[in-house]
């Protein structure tokens, strides 16, 4: 019998059977080949029955339901180097996949390098990795990317962070990551984040609206401007659209090479390896001429900002647009 000349069977049932060689079934232990029923191979299988499933007197459940979107507290089945079978998380899988081993992960990873993270969710604005946050901004739950709320930035209110060391790069690898969401553009510039002691002494990361120079999303240090557009660009032509949620990411890697990211792409990148050590408040949302709280807030973003984290001495990879909120 030629096995390649035999037709497929596209359809089989439990009670169809399969040659199988019993190693010791023969004569004198000898392998003989014999025959086994798919419903005597599935009987040798534990699978659970939730409800979820139709069962048969095998203990098999054959799924019913249908996803589109796995949860992360999905199971996968898998089977181990040694053959054992076992289960794993959604978010557990996609953690493995993306960990590199040094802390370059997925944004739904964990990152030792993260200092700043804030889900802008619940009844107060925190960070979780404590630092201490100020301003008039607010939370709304008429917007948001995750988890039912995001942070409000009407064109006159922003958010403050403490002066803090962690949020002083110097000369390493950064990572700033956050989903944004324009209600409307700003006149000239809408500024996301910015620490700055003074103009020529800050890192600011900004939207510029018909600037020659700087249109779209913009990096600034003091120096060095990384921008989308050279040219004068409305953010509507240059791919910015009301009422549409964003992920922009911004990062310097080991080459001191700053890029900037739009929905898991670059869409700007240059050398920019200036020490970036500013001493005044981080702010969110504005600008400020300078980080002390005498010196008023201008350029305000005008819309929503979820899932703002920050990493110091170290990269995440901003090609994946992350299907969740952020880790530690």
């Amino acid at each position: 019998m030629e096995i390649s000349k035999l037709k497929t069977l596209t359809t089989p049932n439990l009670n169809d059977v399969l040659p199988i060689l019993d190693i010791n079934g023969g004569v004198s232990g000898k392998p003989i080949l014999r025959k086994i029923s798919l419903q005597s191979i599935f009987s040798l299988i534990d699978f659970p029955n939730n409800g979820s499933a139709n069962s048969n007197s095998s203990g098999l459940a054959v799924p019913t339901i249908i996803k589109t979107v796995a949860e992360n507290g999905d199971y996968f089945i898998g089977i181990d180097s040694t053959g054992i079978p076992y289960k794993i998380t959604k978010a557990d899988l996609l953690a493995g996949l993306t960990s590199s081993g040094n802390g370059d992960n997925g944004s739904s990873s964990t990152n030792n390098h993260t200092v700043f993270l804030s889900h802008f969710e619940g009844n107060t604005i925190v960070d979780l990795k404590g630092n201490t946050i100020g301003g008039n901004a607010t939370l709304s739950t008429l917007q948001s990317k995750f988890n039912g709320s995001s942070l409000l930035l009407n064109g006159s209110t922003s958010l403050s962070i403490a002066d803090s060391d962690s949020l002083k790069f110097g000369t390493g690898k950064f990572t700033i990551q956050m989903f944004v969401r324009f209600t409307a553009y700003p006149s000239v510039y809408g500024a996301v984040i910015t620490k700055t002691e003074s103009n020529s002494n800050r890192y600011t990361v900004y939207f510029g609206n018909n600037r020659n120079g700087e249109s779209g999303l913009s990096y600034y240090d003091g120096n060095v401007v990384v921008t989308q557009s050279q040219a004068s660009a409305s953010l509507s032509a240059l791919g910015w659209e009301l009422d549409t949620w964003y992920y922009i990411g911004i990062d310097r890697d080991e080459d001191d090479i700053v890029s900037l990211w739009r929905n898991g792409e670059i869409i700007a990148s240059g050398s920019a390896p200036r020490d970036l050590s500013p001493i005044g408040i981080t702010r969110v949302g504005a600008y400020r001429g300078d980080g002390t709280a005498s010196n008023s807030a201008t350029d305000y973003f005008i819309g929503n900002i979820d899932e703002l984290r920050i990493l110091k001495d170290g990269n995440d990879d901003l090609s994946i647009v992350p299907s969740s909120q952020f880790a530690s």
